[in-house]
């Protein structure tokens, strides 16, 4: 089961990617980008994770993998937690407590 949902996590994974590059490099609408930005979440939700404790082996060729998937997402959200301590920095500035 996990094997599967690796497989099309990778799959959907590498569609977002293409539907991403595509809309840069060619005259294609914009929700194309749209398009590609939901598919890296769903990739990053049907990963069977391994910090989540969904996979066990110790294979690192799918701890590479896991690394690349979940780069995006990541990225993601470190930047809404450097905006919230920015934000708590200047409520703290403010208020003075």
């Amino acid at each position: 089961m996990h094997n599967l949902r690796a497989l099309i996590a990778i799959t959907i994974f590498l569609v977002s990617t293409v539907l991403i590059f595509l809309t840069f490099f060619m005259p294609l609408p914009v929700i194309y980008l749209f398009y590609g930005v939901v598919s890296y979440s769903i990739s990053y939700v049907v990963w069977p994770s391994k910090r989540k404790g969904k996979r066990n082996g110790d294979s690192q060729f799918l701890d590479v993998l896991e690394f690349i998937i979940e780069l995006p997402a990541e990225f993601v959200f470190w930047i809404f937690r450097l905006i919230g301590r920015c934000i708590d920095g200047i409520f703290e500035l403010l208020v003075g407590d």
